[in-house]
C-alpha cells in the first residue's frame, strides 16, 4: 500500500496514544482510490482549496456548508457531493460531524526503494 505522501496527499499523523485522531484518518490509498475520513467541530472551516483530481465527499454525520461555484450548498448525514478536479471550494462545519473523502483517481505511485 502506498503512503499518503507517495500518493500526493499531506495528512497529519494519527495519534499513537490510542485516542481518536483529530486530523484525517487514512482508510485506503492505492493507485485506484484514496479514501480518508475527517471529524470536524461545529464552526470549523477550511481554507479555499483546489485539488488536481475529482473527489466525492460523503457526510457520515453532522451538517456542512460547501462553497462551490459562488454558492453555498448545505449537505447533511447520508448525502454526498462530487467536486470536479481543479474546482475551487471550501467547507464550513455547521453541526459537528464526520466527512468521508474519496479521490476517484490517484497519481501514479512513487517507486519504493527497499
Amino acid at each position: 500500500m502506498q503512503t499518503a505522501v507517495e500518493n500526493g496527499l499531506k495528512l497529519p499523523d494519527e495519534s499513537s496514544a490510542g485516542a481518536p485522531a483529530a486530523g484525517p484518518r487514512l482508510l485506503c490509498c492505492n493507485i485506484d482510490l484514496t479514501l480518508f475520513s475527517v471529524r470536524h467541530a461545529a464552526g470549523s472551516q477550511s481554507e479555499s482549496l483546489i485539488h488536481d483530481r475529482p473527489m466525492t465527499i460523503c457526510v457520515l454525520s453532522g451538517r456542512f456548508g460547501f462553497d462551490l461555484y459562488g454558492e453555498t450548498l448545505i449537505i447533511a448525514a447520508g448525502e454526498s457531493l462530487h467536486i470536479p478536479g481543479e474546482t475551487e471550494h471550501s467547507c464550513k462545519c455547521i453541526e459537528e460531524g464526520e466527512l468521508l473523502h474519496a479521490f476517484t483517481s490517484s497519481r501514479q505511485p512513487v517507486p519504493r526503494i527497499l
